[in-house]
């Protein structure tokens, strides 16, 4: 399904994407200058794992090795997954997938690189540990949110894995799940898959944005389960999301008609771990090492550091996409 292309077109084809996916003139300058000093067979070879989800993992281990983060601020491990990006560009189409969602899907790869760029002021890539995800076929973007479709599977040679999940199981009554899933997500089953949502820094969490990408992710991930089981083996269980931005609270300091609010109301919170710091980063930025110096620019970041300072937590939490959610996305959007 994949096109290969010889090795010495692949210069020409990395900065195709790059371009097609907006990354930035500075950062396709990079790019070029660091070309005549690949191996492009051997980087073809990795490419080309990074687009299955069996070796993405292990391949991008590879890539970090062959091209450490820090010799070139991770410009050649996203030369490598921007060669792999643009050998899914031709599974798509094959996967009943068109080109808009192959950009969206993509654009992650720009969007990572302006955050860190507004963050650090240097154009660094940082999230090749993430990113495989996307060029492996695991994370789509259909509309405003991204789905990661995970494989759960009991793993006897690590017998410590929370089995099943943890996160989001058992079920409550008012999730979404599918008919049949009982068996599929009881504890001596052979596995399940689930779809784990991503909010992308760019989305925009409308009631209808937001409806529209639940229904379109259920009928895609059904079509390609029915379609093309060797990618996706398992039929969707459920949907579920952990992040910061269900933490519990984050939620009270927030306005009635916010979208952040909006979107946690989707959701049955299952788990949480509220001394978590992992909404540090994106909401606050870099650059504070005391609550005190936390910056106040915005009305949830001062309502963030007021909340912080006075003992309070944020945290992390999640849990399954509520059944009634799921009920409105399809009967507003019929995909």
């Amino acid at each position: 399904m994949i096109d290969h292309p010889a090795p010495e077109a692949c210069p020409a084809l990395v900065l195709e994407t790059a371009r097609a996916i907006g990354c930035d003139p500075a950062v396709l300058a990079r790019l070029e200058e660091l070309q005549s000093r690949l191996d492009w067979t051997t980087l073809l070879n990795i490419a080309t794992q990074l687009t299955s989800a069996e070796t993405a993992g292990a391949a991008h281990q590879r890539l970090a090795e062959l091209l450490p983060q820090d010799t070139d601020n991770g410009m050649g491990i996203l030369t490598g997954q921007l060669l792999a990006a643009a050998l899914v560009c031709s599974i798509y189409p094959a996967l009943g997938l068109d080109d808009g969602i192959w950009t969206a899907t993509m654009a992650a790869f720009s969007r990572f690189l302006r955050e860190t760029h507004r963050n650090y002021g240097s154009w660094t890539y940082d999230r090749g540990f993430w990113s495989w995800r996307q060029t492996a076929l695991l994370i789509i973007r259909l509309g405003t949110l991204e789905f990661e479709y995970q494989l759960q599977r009991p793993d006897p040679s690590d017998p410590g894995k929370d089995w099943p999940d943890s996160r989001y199981l058992p079920l409550p009554d008012a999730a979404w799940c599918r008919p049949g899933s009982a068996a599929a997500l009881a504890p001596d089953s052979p596995g399940y898959a689930c779809l784990s949502v991503h909010i992308p820094s760019d989305a925009r969490l409308t009631r209808a944005e937001l409806d529209a990408s639940y229904a379109r992710a259920i009928a895609v991930f059904d079509r390609l389960h029915a379609e093309h089981p060797e990618r996706y083996p398992l039929p969707v269980s459920f949907i579920a999301c952990y992040t910061w931005l269900l933490a519990p609270g984050l939620y009270s300091l927030l306005p009635a008609d916010s979208g952040i609010r909006r979107f946690a109301d989707d959701y049955i919170l299952t788990r949480s771990t509220p001394e978590s710091t992992s909404h540090q980063l994106w909401l606050f930025g870099v650059g504070a090492k005391t609550l005190e110096e936390l910056p106040g620019n915005t009305s949830l970041q001062r309502a963030a550091r007021r909340h912080l300072l006075s003992g309070g937590q944020l945290g992390d939490a999640g849990g399954p996409l509520r059944a009634s959610t799921v009920v409105r996305a399809q009967t507003d959007f019929v995909v």
